[in-house]
């Protein structure tokens, strides 16, 4: 495990801690709650809009609602998928309101796992933790409808089964994309090196 990892581990086991005390009517969780929680949203719109001024407001609009949802939270998932769920579908939402082209994020389930069995070996995330260096650029190449998977694969842990979840589409599904996406990621990071390389 990275040291990243433990970083991730660690902030979203004090969340958990926060929310639970917020849950039980703990005031004094509230604004080291909000903080963290606003923190790890932002950069996950940063992420995907590239805009200061759309996080800010989405940041906002997803706090919101999770503080609007508190009553709700299913104990069965974990605190960082019920939070990037909500995130998710704030920015479908966002997108829908400016007419955006890209907003279908669902995939399509029928995509099977004999092809990704067959092609992939498997992905293990903790192997891609070397493409965080990289990552941020590499986003920027991939279409808005797929930053998502790679975001919050990556750069934020989330497994196989809480991806499912946050796409609310199957597991199956979900590791035939990211194995797409990642091999597109690494073609174009090849290219990338070979450019630089050259004299």
């Amino acid at each position: 495990m990275t040291k990243t990892e433990t970083s991730q581990d660690s902030q979203w086991l004090r969340a958990q801690e926060l929310f639970s005390a917020y849950l039980s009517g703990d005031v004094s969780a509230v604004n080291e709650l909000f903080s963290s929680l606003g923190r790890i949203v932002r950069g996950f719109f940063i992420a995907r809009t590239r805009s200061d001024s759309d996080s800010d407001d989405l940041t906002q609009a997803t706090l919101l609602k999770i503080h609007l949802a508190r009553e709700s939270f299913d104990s069965r998932l974990s605190l960082k998928t019920w939070v990037f769920t909500i995130a998710h579908r704030t920015l479908i939402d966002h997108w829908r309101k400016r007419s955006r082209l890209d907003t279908h994020e669902t995939l399509d389930s029928s995509e099977g796992t004999a092809e990704y069995a067959d092609t992939s070996g498997g992905i293990e995330l903790s192997s891609l933790i070397p493409l965080r260096a990289v990552l941020e650029k590499s986003l920027e190449t991939l279409k808005p409808s797929d930053r998502t998977i790679v975001y919050l694969g990556v750069m934020e842990g989330l497994s196989m089964a809480e991806l499912a979840v946050v796409m609310n589409s199957t597991e199956g599904a979900i590791k035939v994309k990211l194995h797409r996406l990642l091999k597109g990621l690494r073609a174009f990071l090849n290219e990338t090196e070979a450019e630089v390389e050259k004299p």
